[in-house]
């Protein structure tokens, strides 16, 4: 079990039932959870594709879990393999790259000051919902200095992606807002679901812009700062371990393919299937080993149904911006892969598994 968990244990239940109030009315159409799940594992046409971006074989190899076991891959590796994918990286990376391990060490400390607001803020819902709210202003202050770290740093094509994929995540919360206010106007549990939904989204901003702008394919960050636990249970090591087993590999088959356009965005198409696998894993496992917890387990797949709603908006976006074929092809997965990543670290964060 989770170091403090027996502390916060009030809280969550309190939250837990609030929130499951407000997805509650959608559930019914999506109650097949089998179903659900084999819609998760992937959306887009590419998923079926047979053809791995060597050339030869087939996507059942790049998903073979014992593939990813000892690969080894070298700070030479890595910049070997990002000056391979510049034709379609980001005009000023080195400079975003930079500011990698700022920002994880700041996620970090984020991390360790919600968690002990969140210890100290579970008496009753007034102190949830300010626990809540300070983290959240928390996030928020991060999201704005990390918007604008990011912003200085992007051509002005960059920046109007950057401004209209923006946009488009306001619009993802301020909808999700506006209709919990519009279904329990008045009730006192709106406001705790409302700051929690906040947090959430607003958390997994600041996930996604550190993957998609600055990490730029280096699997030799320590990730354990994205974890709210102050202490990293053997389940989390295991999940941690598997992430950065999948970058390797990833990036072994970056270095190992063809340099060619074509199959750089055979690569990329091919490293969303694998995430998505990742992803898919992860939530099932979650799910399974807490399946007589009905209510954990509705509060956990639906909002995972809108996400991936949001998903698929956001790889839109970049579909209508771009021209180029294969920048357009390229930059959606990109963007897909971003996503993933940022809600691996959602799911673990809100597991219950020791």
């Amino acid at each position: 079990m989770k170091k403090g968990f027996l502390v916060v244990i009030i809280a969550a239940c309190i939250i837990s039932i609030s929130i499951f109030g407000y997805y509650r009315y959608r559930h019914d159409k999506y109650n097949n959870l089998n179903a659900r799940i084999q819609t998760l594992n992937i959306n887009s046409p590419e998923a079926n594709n047979d053809t791995n971006f060597n050339g030869s074989g087939n996507t059942d190899e790049l998903n073979n879990k014992n593939s990813k076991k000892n690969i080894s891959i070298t700070q030479g590796d890595i910049d070997k393999v990002n000056e391979k994918l510049k034709v379609f990286s980001l005009k000023e990376q080195d400079k975003l790259s930079e500011l990698a391990k700022k920002y994880l060490n700041s996620f970090a400390i984020l991390n360790t000051e919600q968690f002990n607001i969140m210890n100290s803020n579970k008496d009753n819902n007034y102190d949830i919902e300010e626990g809540l709210d300070k983290s959240y202003n928390l996030w928020n202050n991060e999201l704005k200095e990390l918007s604008s770290d990011i912003q200085k740093n992007l051509t002005p094509t960059e920046l109007d992606f950057f401004n209209v994929q923006q946009n488009e995540w306001l619009n993802y919360l301020n909808q999700d807002l506006i209709q919990i206010g519009n279904e329990y106007k008045g009730e006192s549990k709106t406001p705790i679901i409302q700051e929690n939904i906040k947090l959430t989204i607003t958390k997994g901003r600041c996930y996604y812009l550190f993957f998609y702008y600055l990490i730029n394919n280096n699997p030799n960050f320590d990730l354990s700062n994205l974890i709210e636990s102050n202490h990293i249970n053997k389940y989390e090591e295991e999940s941690l371990n598997e992430f950065n087993a999948t970058q390797k590999y990833i990036i072994k088959m970056f270095l190992d393919s063809k340099d060619s356009e074509e199959t750089i965005v055979e690569g990329y198409r091919n490293a969303n299937i694998i995430w998505n696998d990742e992803l898919n894993s992860l939530y099932k496992n979650i799910i399974s080993n807490s399946r007589n917890n009905k209510l954990y387990n509705n509060i956990l797949d639906i909002p995972q149904m809108e996400w991936d709603t949001f998903r698929n908006t956001q790889m839109n976006l970049a579909s209508k911006f771009f021209k180029d074929i294969n920048m357009k092809n390229v930059v959606e997965n990109r963007v897909s892969i971003a996503l993933i990543k940022a809600r691996f670290f959602y799911l673990l964060n809100n597991s219950n598994i020791s």
